[in-house]
């Protein structure tokens, strides 16, 4: 597993510590166990208590459904408490978890949505019982929190009938700021961050940054992120000119994010889908100027023209001509990022976040009462 699985729920629940007592219920495949083997542990954590439970992840897909759905039981059966409200993460699994464990005790829940296959047209239709589960929950739901207007909007064209209240998720600004000073290096650096996935479109990015090379040899690129290294050697092979200008990294901790971001020139994200894009608001606020294809989330940003460019989605060429007019213009002063920084520091802090799932909190909850 990557070391970022399960990071939103976990900043949730530390902000929701703040005011309620917090019992997380989390299930995860461990590669260490086989056949039909579950493990339970329960521990306590910062923001509460932890349960998880521990399945088998392989063998035939049958095998590793229904090992998921008995850890889910488990976890259900090993939660003695009686919450006043459940907040899930996710329609599938979580919010099929959540509709089930709130008929069972007569409370309410809300689910946020992260997902990117709300945002991935007819693709994901392709699997109607995921399809018919979501909306299921959905019909249960009080209300259904995504993560940006996009989605909420992908949620709609799906029709789900359920009502929608946008709530980001949290970023985590006091560690991202400017630099104390530019560093001092040649050539015009890019940096893009992700975990690989084809939703990345790397090799989009990859021949956009072949194009821009060819007009402009002082460009260099860092890549980094948690996803599989050899997918993107793969692609430095169809491009050997360009790769002679790329750095390949592997995972980065927080601290060493910010290291990168201070010391690159431009953020660059190439994704097809993106359900929010939080690495843009990380980047933004350590003042780095971003180009973003227009994928859904970043819309979100209210990017002003001196912050970054939007280009449209799988388009190489529009992307290494921003990259070009970034470039051209040159790093950004230290009072560039600092004002860069001062924009968006500010949107969606976690008192904001926490009092949009407040409101959201006491409706559901005076609903509930009124109902009975």
């Amino acid at each position: 597993m990557h070391t970022q699985d399960g990071n939103f729920v976990q900043r949730f629940a530390e902000l929701l510590s703040t005011q309620h007592q917090i019992t997380v219920l989390h299930v995860t495949p461990d590669p260490e166990l086989k056949g039909w083997t579950i493990e339970l542990a329960s521990q306590n954590e910062a923001f509460g208590k932890l349960i998880t439970a521990y399945y088998a992840g392989g063998g035939a897909r049958v095998q590793r459904l229904v090992n998921r759905s008995r850890a889910w039981t488990a976890v259900r059966q090993a939660y003695r408490g009686r919450p006043e409200l459940i907040h899930a993460h996710v329609l599938i699994d979580g919010g099929i978890v959540a509709m089930r464990l709130a008929r069972q005790l007569g409370v309410p829940f809300v689910v946020s949505c992260h997902s990117s296959r709300y945002l991935e047209g007819e693709t994901w239709r392709d699997r109607p019982l995921d399809y018919w589960l979501a909306n299921r929950a959905a019909r249960k739901v009080f209300a259904l929190l995504p993560v940006s207007k996009a989605l909420a909007n992908g949620l709609r064209k799906t029709g789900m009938k359920a009502r929608l209240e946008v709530v980001p998720n949290l970023v985590d600004r006091t560690h991202f700021s400017p630099p104390d000073q530019l560093p001092d290096q040649q050539g015009f650096r890019l940096l893009h961050l992700s975990d690989f996935s084809w939703q990345k479109r790397l090799d989009v990015l990859m021949v956009a940054f072949d194009l821009a090379r060819q007009k402009d040899k002082s460009l260099r690129l860092t890549i980094a992120g948690n996803g599989d290294p050899d997918l993107v050697k793969e692609l430095l092979t169809r491009h050997p000119e360009a790769a002679k200008a790329i750095t390949l990294e592997g995972e980065l901790s927080q601290s060493e994010v910010v290291k990168r971001m201070r010391e690159h020139d431009l953020f660059v994200l190439s994704s097809e889908v993106e359900t929010q894009g939080i690495v843009l608001t990380e980047a933004l606020c350590c003042g780095l100027p971003v180009v973003t294809t227009d994928c859904g989330g970043p819309a979100d940003l209210g990017l002003m023209p001196e912050d970054g460019t939007i280009v449209p989605v799988n388009d190489p060429r529009a992307l290494a001509t921003a990259i070009l007019e970034w470039a051209k213009a040159g790093a950004s002063s230290l009072t560039a990022r600092q004002e860069r920084h001062q924009r968006y520091v500010g949107n969606d802090t976690p008192h904001q976040i926490l009092q949009q799932l407040e409101d959201v909190y006491r409706e559901a909850l005076a609903s509930t009462k009124i109902s009975r």
